[in-house]
């Protein structure tokens, strides 16, 4: 069986890696091209980003079916596949296009980025000209034909798809009209090969199955025997793994990013393709998992681990951030998705709480200029910390309306006030309406 091995994201040195590793083919429609001249970057209209060729073609594919003349390329700064849908020598139609495409089709991340991407403009049939370090085979899914519509000409685009707030060039937050990507012309560095000493290779592919983005998020593997946590990574990263020595080499890797219904798969490190999952296969000494993820559905109930709460406050610390925007993201997907945010304390003690005052935008500082203090109960805090994140995610673009609230206090805590675990009842949950 031939079957592929994927590189990581969380350096700028392994994507390049995952550039300089992958010979992809990027089919333009002929009808498409344009006359450049080469003394000034085109703007493309930018749909999606992946790490994965593999995910760039599939979502290539998803793009053209909702009608847009959607093509993929390589961009060797970044060592991402963007997949795009316009392109232009001029910067002020790319721009016009992208708010298009964020009203029209709901991408509301499009941006528009202007430089190089390998192979373009090409033919349909003419490979990306990335020099390939070792000898890994590309994706053979089947060519989709571009989708044919009148005579008019095919307008020029390029969009990007949801990613970690640091890689996301088209959407800052409280900036949603920023479209523009910085120009990034540094030379690609020497290839370095990650430096796993594990026995194993292990690469997770997580998916939002419905609009088919790459998800990043934490993954745990866990001994199947002893029901131990062996390693905690995240998806899109290559990793090592070694034999756990419980006489099956038996692992189960578990998704748990937030947004998303929990995933498992059970396997063999020694035999992994033997348990019939389609989600599981090799290439050369690497094991890739992809994992279609589905969003969260009515009436579940997530808890937001990290989002976390400076002490008696209901200010979040920065770290939450991430977290925060898998949220929005869910909430951006579908716009009748309504939720819930229940707040819940550790105990039910009285005391000081700082929280957000009037027109209060200093989500994640102390020291904000408006914050206001008040002697509460522990379902006042609970309430606030709720109230905090609803305004967040207003303030983002989300309607006051998709979003309740309701402070629990210590009402429903998951442990005792004085067990080891009791930093888990303070928390905040999402529930789906």
């Amino acid at each position: 069986m031939v079957l592929i091995f994927l590189a990581m994201r969380p350096t700028r040195i392994v994507a390049i890696l995952v550039s300089m590793l992958i010979l992809v083919s990027s089919p333009v429609n002929s009808s498409n091209k344009i006359t450049h001249d080469n003394t000034s970057p085109l703007s493309f209209v930018i749909i999606g980003a992946f790490v994965f060729q593999k995910n760039a073609k599939i979502f290539t594919a998803y793009a053209r079916k909702k009608k847009l003349d959607a093509h993929y390329a390589l961009n060797p700064n970044r060592g991402l596949y963007y997949v795009y849908s316009f392109y232009s020598p001029e910067k002020e139609k790319a721009i016009e296009e992208v708010y298009k495409v964020r009203e029209n089709y709901k991408i509301t991340d499009a941006w528009v980025y202007s430089g190089a991407l390998n192979g373009f403009p090409s033919n349909e049939n003419q490979a990306l000209p990335v020099e390939r370090k070792l000898n890994v085979p590309t994706y053979d899914l089947g060519e989709t034909q571009p989708v044919k519509t009148n005579d008019t000409p095919p307008k020029e685009t390029v969009f990007a798809s949801k990613q970690e707030q640091e890689e996301r060039e088209s959407v800052v937050e409280n900036k949603p009209d920023i479209v523009e990507e910085e120009i990034v012309e540094d030379p690609v560095p020497e290839v370095v090969e990650p430096d796993i000493k594990e026995a194993f290779k292990v690469y997770v592919n997580a998916v939002n199955s419905k609009n088919f983005t790459e998800v990043t998020g934490p993954i745990e593997l866990i001994d199947e025997v002893r029901q131990k946590i062996i390693k905690k990574t995240t998806s899109h990263q290559l990793f090592g793994l070694n034999d756990p020595g419980n006489g099956k080499a038996a692992v189960k890797c578990v998704s748990r990013i937030f947004g998303y219904r929990p995933k498992e798969v059970s396997f063999s490190l020694t035999d992994p393709v033997s348990s019939g999952n389609d989600s599981i296969y090799i290439y050369g000494d690497s094991l890739i998992i992809d994992f279609g993820l589905e969003r969260l559905a009515r009436g579940e109930v997530m808890a937001m681990w990290n989002v976390l709460f400076y002490k008696d406050a209901a200010i979040m610390r920065p770290e939450s951030r991430a977290e925060l925007l898998s949220l929005l993201d869910m909430m951006k997907e579908n716009d009748e998705t309504r939720i819930k945010l229940h707040g819940h304390t550790n105990g039910n003690s009285q005391g000081r709480v700082i929280h957000l005052g009037e027109n209060d935008m200093d989500f994640f500082t102390l020291n904000g200029k408006n914050h206001q203090e008040k002697v509460g109960s522990a379902k006042d805090l609970s309430q606030e910390r709720a109230y905090t994140i609803q305004h967040w995610l207003m303030n983002n673009g989300i309607d006051e309306s998709r979003i309740e609230i309701e402070g629990w206090g210590g009402k429903k805590m998951l442990h005792d006030k004085h067990s080891a675990k009791a930093y888990e009842n303070v928390r905040v949950e999402v529930e789906v309406l």
